[in-house]
């Protein structure tokens, strides 16, 4: 039962860990922007969902960045958005933005 009582345990952690991922500020600004873009339409169509294993960091502090790997899918396929957003003035903003699907890329915001 011990065993078991860890394992459900560090199960529900992982759990818990890519649910606040996937519900962050910098997830959803991904998303709206590739909902809103000519090629996330065109690789991807809408509506977007995301998948569970978002993997990466975010990091809070007196500003804080992000750096994230999203799985998404629509309609016409499947893909991944890499992300790179970065907190000032209490706004996170997104730095960089693509999205690979099948194969393919795109670049959907590149701000440096």
């Amino acid at each position: 039962t011990f065993v078991l009582a860890v394992v459900l345990g560090a199960g529900g952690i992982i759990a818990l860990v890519l649910t606040i991922l996937r519900s962050s500020t910098p997830v959803e600004l991904a998303v709206s922007s590739l909902e809103s873009s000519q090629q996330g339409i065109k690789m991807l169509g809408t509506p977007l969902e995301v998948g569970w294993f978002v993997t990466g960091n975010i990091s809070t502090g007196s500003g804080g960045y992000a750096s994230l790997e999203i799985p998404v899918s629509g309609p016409n396929g499947d893909g991944t958005a890499i992300v790179e957003a970065a907190k000032g003035g209490g706004q996170w903003a997104l730095l960089k933005l693509r999205l690979v699907s099948e194969g393919k890329a795109a670049v959907i915001v590149n701000k440096e």
